[in-house]
């Protein structure tokens, strides 16, 4: 009786060590302590559903939150310029002093687009020469006939849209003696432009004649004689 007594207290012992050293071996089975959270667990992706982000580790050991990046969705995200309509409050003006105009974002999302961006505040109309206009109203940048057209005179003026100068007032320079009637001479030499006494005055005749600064001369004309005798 007292052997079997000894037989099952050493049964008790042997199979109490088993079990206890059931928890040891959860522990060190695999280098970690199952109590503690997992040390590399902030690594991995959260793929449970919801926001997924990524956990990285910066320079100085630390580490930051980061959402994955999806260039289109109009949000700046990390490793973004820009997105969509997202400038991330960038404009012409903050990218370069003096411009003005409406900022995009490239279609990668890498950059800003600034085709749309021009210097100050630039519109045909305003009377006021800017960025690529050639003139603008009155604003002809001090260009004249006869800087455009070498020995021209007359009033330059500006095309409605800005784009180029309207030189259809723009005329040659008269050359007073050439024998040429030409825009603001009355005449030149033997050339009346059809003018006579009688065109002149009327019931006048005789010989009309040129100027030497190019207007009528009417000394050879005289009033005509009516049918009445008088």
């Amino acid at each position: 009786m007292r052997a079997s007594n000894n037989t099952m207290v050493l049964f008790l012992i042997l199979t109490s060590g088993c079990f206890g050293s059931r928890g040891v071996s959860d522990r060190e089975s695999d280098g970690r302590d199952s109590s503690k959270p997992d040390s590399d667990a902030s690594d991995r992706v959260n793929t449970g559903g919801g926001d997924a982000r990524i956990d990285a580790r910066i320079s100085d050991g630390t580490r930051t939150s980061i959402s994955p990046r999806v260039c289109g969705d109009n949000v700046t995200e990390y490793g973004e310029t820009c997105d969509g309509t997202d400038l991330a409050g960038a404009s012409c003006g903050s990218l370069m002093r003096g411009y003005v105009g409406t900022l995009a974002c490239m279609p990668d999302c890498q950059n800003y687009d600034t085709s749309m961006c021009h210097s100050g505040s630039a519109f045909c109309g305003n009377a006021v020469k800017e960025y690529d206009e050639i003139c603008d109203g009155p604003d002809l940048g001090g260009t004249s006939c006869d800087t455009l057209i070498t020995g021209y005179i007359g009033t330059l003026s500006c095309t409605a849209d800005c784009s180029n100068y309207d030189t259809s007032m723009c005329y040659a320079s008269r050359v007073c003696g050439n024998g040429i009637k030409e825009l603001g001479e009355s005449c030149d030499g033997n050339d009346l432009a059809g003018a006579t006494c009688w065109s002149l005055t009327p019931g006048f005749v005789g010989t009309l004649r040129c100027k030497r600064d190019c207007d009528y001369d009417m000394s050879m004309c005289y009033k005509g004689v009516d049918d009445g005798g008088s």
